[in-house]
């Protein structure tokens, strides 16, 4: 299958891009230095011509939640009618469990983006128009990859201070190949409904602080520093403090879907400590 990547050049879409080709697949991708603008659709319909699947793992870099929404939802927007348009399978949208739920992405602007880009990618699949593509929504939570970026943002000499976030972090290589997998047999399965969800997550349960320290533990570092004290504070409020991140409870059971469904739970085996130990690097 030619299966087309925005996106393809950050964390999760150079790994997304590499899972695909291990598969077999033609991978393009799509982005402004390939004359690709997904928000104002500049060579996207050109682009698309031919692809399969579209795989949409953009970013946005900012904690405005004015800015992070005008930039997925319009994006998301542009991405559905172009793929619509052009005859495209499905398309894939990586998103974070638990974004959407209102109370989550209250005070956390990032997430508020992608709650506006989950609505429109629903909204254009299924609203009357019908004008979007079919879309799979893949819920991933918190990459292990996220903490050394945590720590460092924050330097206070011998301390760390992360945002108290309880979540159940996973490797970005094992949600990479989920994606992938998933791209390849959506794409082939006409049997899907028009908008389907589901969600990968890691095995354990824990704060940003405590994965701070596990992986410190076992490498001598975390984000670049040795700290010798982890604090935390609920920045992001009481509903990302205590859970509202961690699809399906303690043991990962299946969810209400994006479209109201049942949305099924991937728990991935691989746990912090045995990622630290692979000496892998945010």
């Amino acid at each position: 299958m030619r299966i087309a990547i925005l996106g393809g050049r950050g964390t999760l879409g150079t790994l997304v891009a590499g899972a695909l080709e291990q598969r077999g697949h033609e991978v393009a991708v799509l982005g402004r230095r390939d004359g690709v603008d997904a928000l104002t659709g500049e060579g996207l319909d050109a682009a698309l011509v031919g692809v399969d699947v579209v795989v949409d793992a953009l970013n946005f870099q900012g904690m405005s939640a004015k800015k992070a929404r005008a930039f997925f939802g319009g994006t998301a927007r542009t991405v559905t009618a172009a793929a619509a348009r052009a005859g495209v399978r499905r398309v894939v949208v990586v998103s974070i469990a638990g974004a959407a739920d209102p109370e989550v992405h209250r005070r956390h602007g990032y997430y508020a983006g992608k709650a506006e880009q989950e609505a429109a990618y629903l909204a254009a699949a299924t609203g009357r128009a019908a004008e979007g593509a079919p879309v799979t929504i893949v819920h991933s939570t918190q990459w292990f990859e996220l903490v050394d970026q945590m720590v460092s943002m924050i330097p206070l000499g011998p301390a760390a201070l992360l945002p108290t976030m309880r979540m159940a972090a996973v490797s970005a290589g094992s949600v990479a190949a989920f994606v992938a997998a998933t791209a390849e047999r959506d794409a082939a399965d006409d049997t899907l409904p028009v908008v389907r969800s589901l969600a990968i997550r890691g095995p354990e349960v824990a704060t940003g602080a405590e994965l701070a320290r596990t992986i410190a533990a076992v490498r001598g570092t975390v984000g670049g520093r040795r700290p010798r004290v982890f604090w935390e504070l609920p920045l992001f409020g009481k509903a990302i403090a205590s859970g509202g991140l961690v699809p399906g409870g303690p043991r990962g059971e299946a969810v209400i879907g994006a479209a109201g469904g049942v949305e099924p739970v991937t728990v991935d085996p691989v746990t912090v400590r045995e990622w630290a130990g692979r000496g892998e690097r945010g």
